[in-house]
């Protein structure tokens, strides 16, 4: 089923090649810049702001989004290892821990309904 997103040759190869180094993400997505900017992170980060202005997303034909879950120690490998991985393919790690978060939140969440805060105020 096409998803009417296009993906470039380098970035699929760059999703074997993690698995075929022997790393196994939970997660392993790959997103148009669209999708991650305007379904994503636009949700909770103003994208004029300088957090997403330094992703020069403009120069960027897509985004590959992974986890790892486990020890923190094996977390960090993996991760340390996926974005060695991310460079040789010629990708960029981003790593603003707020814009990894307002993605993640944009998958996750509940959009639309009230908080936990909200029902027990």
């Amino acid at each position: 089923m096409a998803s009417g997103r296009t993906y470039h040759l380098q970035d699929v190869v760059c999703c074997h090649s993690i698995s075929d180094a022997g790393l196994y993400p939970e997660s392993l997505m790959l997103e148009d810049i669209p999708g991650f900017t305007l379904e994503g992170v636009a949700l909770f980060i103003d994208l004029s702001s300088s957090m997403v202005e330094r992703l020069a997303l403009e120069s960027t034909e897509s985004v590959l989004i992974y986890s790892y879950g486990g020890s923190e120690e094996v977390v960090e490998s993996c991760r340390r290892n996926t974005d060695e991985i991310i460079r040789s393919n010629r990708g960029r790690p981003v790593e603003d821990k707020q814009v990894i978060d307002a993605y993640w939140r944009s998958k996750t969440g509940l959009r639309g309904l009230p908080s936990i805060s909200d029902a027990t105020s």
